[in-house]
């Protein structure tokens, strides 16, 4: 099948296009293929009725789940009615339900819900539908018969018994796994419902509890091993993000050029930290509160790595709430941070490594996030980045004096 938009166009461009929609007056109608090139142009031209007529004569199942992704996003962002948008969504929904019929039977008799044709159609709200497929970051929910379940995109489709086994010794809480299934692309999971959604962090209790809860993780053991650091030295200094000012394009130079050149001496004062388990994806959308306690969601894919990795991991991902709760100080956030997790009683040079950790972590997530040109949230990802750049300059020159 021929691409929505063609190699030709370039990631870049599309998510330029993606991010103003009246750069569509820019693009060569030569580039642009009949019978999707009309639901395409209709979104960029926020067009209701034209969008109808276009979906209308081109269904859904025929475009990829990459394309159907890339046309939610843009459907978000043009600003279309709602009734026209909640239209359009459940034309990508059919789409994606129709292409994957075999995992939601498995997933409805999972749950003893017989009817796989209604629930499909009926019982999914669409929006809870773009969320799974969609917009893997939220969780979505839904009602079979008189069971309330959630459905969450999660990255591994296996339970692991010995993990599960030490979490339960730990006493920490996570949800019975009732169903596992790829659909869309992805590796979707269905769970009991879980009424208190994802920790607020609107309190400094609250964001302590995640602390607490990831220094307890790390005790965990397991075989397998993971790095999901050191790549950060992989990055040149040239190697700079689309979208940074001027002044932080010669810090992003700066500070990966430094890193470069010191990059044994950066791995030396890692090797400080002693080793923990880290879940790998350490953040809201794995993490649920029920009658008041955290519950933990994905954990099946964890190995062992830096301790408090998982940490950094989360404060990253959660930075604009963690920032409100610091005064918006990256450097007390981190000192906090590190200081309540290993404790007052760690070593100097511990606290130091962590501190490395910290930084090289943000660094490396936001360039990663930044470097995917297809992803809808490039200014969130840049205004979590460049935090991490300047305060690792600044990290720099306290360390060389």
């Amino acid at each position: 099948m021929t691409p929505l938009l063609p190699q030709a166009l370039g990631l870049r461009l599309r998510r330029k296009i993606h991010a103003h929609p009246l750069l569509s007056r820019l693009v060569p109608p030569a580039l642009l293929f009949a019978g999707r090139a009309a639901v395409l142009r209709a979104l960029l031209e926020r067009d209701p009725e034209a969008l109808r007529r276009a979906t209308a004569a081109h269904p859904a199942g025929r475009f990829r789940p990459g394309e159907l992704r890339f046309l939610f996003h843009l459907a978000k962002s043009s600003h279309l009615p709602e009734d026209a948008y909640r239209d359009f969504i459940a034309i990508l929904a059919t789409g994606f339900l129709d292409a994957h019929a075999v995992a939601l039977r498995g997933l409805c008799q999972a749950i003893g819900f017989a009817d796989a044709t209604r629930f499909t159609h009926d019982i999914l709200p669409y929006r809870g539908l773009a969320s799974l497929f969609l917009d893997k970051m939220t969780i979505a929910r839904t009602h079979a018969d008189d069971a309330t379940i959630f459905l969450k995109v999660c990255v591994h489709l296996e339970e692991n018994p010995d993990i599960r086994r030490q979490l339960d010794e730990r006493g920490i809480r996570v949800p019975a796994l009732l169903w596992t299934g790829p659909i869309g692309g992805f590796t979707a999971a269905a769970y009991p419902y879980i009424s208190g959604g994802h920790p607020p962090l609107k309190t400094l209790d609250e964001f302590h509890a995640v602390v607490d809860l990831a220094r307890t993780l790390s005790t965990l053991r397991v075989a397998r091993r993971r790095d999901r650091v050191t790549s950060v030295f992989a990055i040149r200094p040239d190697d700079i993000p689309d979208g940074l000012p001027p002044e932080d394009q010669a810090r992003f130079r700066h500070v990966f050029g430094w890193l470069a050149a010191h990059e044994d001496r950066v791995r030396t004062r890692l090797a400080a930290l002693p080793e923990g388990f880290n879940h790998s994806d350490f953040s809201l959308q794995n993490l649920l509160v029920q009658d008041g306690e955290l519950v933990l969601l994905d954990y099946a894919g964890g190995g062992m790595g830096f301790l408090s990795y998982d940490l950094a991991y989360f404060l990253f991902n959660a930075l604009e709430s963690v920032l409100a709760l610091h005064d918006g100080d990256l450097a007390a956030v981190i000192a906090t941070s590190i200081a309540r997790f290993h404790g007052p009683e760690a070593h100097p040079d511990i606290r130091r490594a962590a501190e490395w950790l910290f930084l090289l972590v943000g660094l490396n997530l936001g360039h990663y996030q930044l470097g995917r040109p297809e992803y809808a949230y490039a200014d969130v990802f840049r205004e979590r980045f460049l935090p991490y750049l300047r305060r690792m300059e600044t990290f720099l020159s306290e360390a060389s004096a």
